[in-house]
């Protein structure tokens, strides 16, 4: 759809709409994201992050592109 439709999906705009709305829903405090030493993250983030169903957009994303809904999961 992106790709086919660069037209009515500018990447500007997508990205920053797609930026604002997304979350990987992660139940920890962020610093717990990172590895002791903070220069890598942390192997349970890493597997979190694999994981597709724990990303999600927000209703907001949902709205401006209602033809995507299907395509990606929301939080309220």
């Amino acid at each position: 759809m992106l790709i086919d439709s660069p037209d009515k999906y500018p990447f500007a705009v997508f990205s920053d709409v797609y930026s604002q709305s997304v979350t990987v829903n992660w139940p920890y405090n962020s610093t717990d994201a990172l590895s002791q030493d903070e220069s890598a993250l942390d192997t349970i983030f890493e597997k979190h992050i694999r994981r597709l169903s724990n990303w999600t957009v927000s209703p907001t994303f949902h709205s401006f592109y209602p033809e995507l809904a299907a395509a990606m999961w929301s939080h309220d």
